[in-house]
């Protein structure tokens, strides 16, 4: 086994003519918040795999059962940001351009990976988090997965590939998600797409020790596997489940403005068609996107739109001067101090409405920062492979 500093790698032996990789984050401390040596680590590591002939399959998991991964480490962007911010306002910090285009092609590379890839996720899985787990093959919950994208919370924008994957949920989930910063459970999970098999906690070691004794490793076996210890019992996971509410959030699919998503919202929570719990968690998403930035609101009903009309690499290409655009704009830097680094929850967010946004500022953040920055994820398809969603 080697250890790498937060990430772990090793193998687990098989039955059959090969193994499989095993990855684990390993970084309790911010419950594994993805800082650039982990995502540099774990994409040199996939990329000598899928030469190795040795390893038919990869599993990726947390040594944590409380968290899968929390997201991108934001505090060290932070950082990056501010101290650009000082010495040269209107330049893209070195680090921030490393890190996301380096996120962006790990998640790329696991979308497009030629081996099957098993993710099993416990605890919160959040933003970059999701984007790991999201892009695998096959995507196992337990019975304490929390998962969301909360970047309107912090100015961002929920990147990491959601421009294509929140556009495959259920109509309108996706923009909801996006916009609301709102967390669903494991079942839910099953429910829009965003996870395969639902298998409890106490069923880990027994699914490791079954892909162990497989005799041949590939996605047909692996299914299988999974479906054989696949659990069918919500009880002990908590509500509300977002299935009920498929058909009211199916009107925000058509809604472009973000005024009459706004007020859809509010006249469901005011009125009688729904049960209290369902009522609860439409009122905090409400509040999730009223405290959130009015740019990444508008931003988020912008990359869905765009987003549905494009193939994943164009979708991860898209996000990178997104990304770029918030990473030099501001509202990252102080959304992020609000809540993590001064933690005083008041951010001075640049408007106080998404009426006061300007559609230049939107559109500047889907206009490339150079011809140099066009290229950073122009070859994806002939790094990693051309993505095939068919196994996903």
């Amino acid at each position: 086994m080697n250890h790498i500093e937060t990430v772990v790698i090793s193998k687990l032996e098989t039955r059959a003519n090969a193994n499989i990789g095993r990855i684990q984050l390993n970084k309790p401390s911010s419950l594994n918040a993805l800082d650039l040596k982990m995502v540099k680590a774990i994409l040199e590591q996939l990329q000598a795999w899928q030469h190795d002939n040795s390893i038919a399959a990869v599993f990726i998991d947390s040594c944590l059962e409380k968290a899968f991964c929390a997201g991108g480490d934001i505090v060290s962007m932070y950082t990056a940001m501010s101290k650009e911010a000082k010495n040269n306002p209107e330049d893209l910090p070195d680090f921030m351009a490393e890190f996301f285009a380096t996120e962006y092609r790990l998640d790329y590379c696991i979308h497009a990976y030629p081996k099957p890839i098993i993710a099993w996720g416990s605890g919160i899985i959040m933003g970059g988090g999701l984007g790991v787990f999201a892009g695998s093959h096959l995507k196992i919950v337990s019975e304490t997965a929390r998962v969301a994208m909360p970047e309107i919370s912090i100015g961002l924008f929920p990147d990491v590939g959601a421009s294509y994957f929140l556009n495959k949920m259920p109509k309108g989930v996706g923009k909801f998600l996006g916009l609301t910063a709102s967390s669903v459970n494991a079942k839910d999970c099953i429910d829009i797409g965003i996870a395969n098999h639902l298998i409890l906690n106490q069923e880990k070691l027994n699914f490791i020790t079954q892909l162990q004794a497989l005799e041949q490793i590939d996605m047909q076996s692996i299914r299988k596997t999974c479906e054989a210890l696949q659990s069918n019992d919500s009880s002990n996971i908590p509500v509300p489940t977002i299935a009920p509410l498929f058909d009211t959030l199916a009107v925000l699919e058509e809604m472009q403005s973000l005024a009459d998503i706004e007020n859809y919202l509010r006249t469901l929570i005011q009125g009688k068609e729904l049960q209290l719990n369902q009522i609860t968690y439409l009122q905090k998403a409400l509040d999730n996107y009223c405290y959130g930035s009015p740019i990444t609101a508008k931003l988020v009903v912008e990359q869905l739109k765009r987003g549905n009309k494009l193939k994943l690499a164009d979708c991860f290409r898209m996000e990178l001067n997104m990304a770029y655009r918030c990473s030099i704009n501001g509202e990252f830097q102080e959304g992020v101090r609000a809540l993590l680094i001064d933690k005083d929850k008041s951010p001075k967010w640049h408007y106080k409405s998404h009426t006061d946004v300007p559609d230049s500022v939107i559109e500047k953040h889907f206009t490339f920062l150079c011809e140099s920055e066009k290229q950073g994820l122009g070859n994806l398809e002939q790094q990693f492979g051309v993505h095939n969603d068919s196994r996903e």
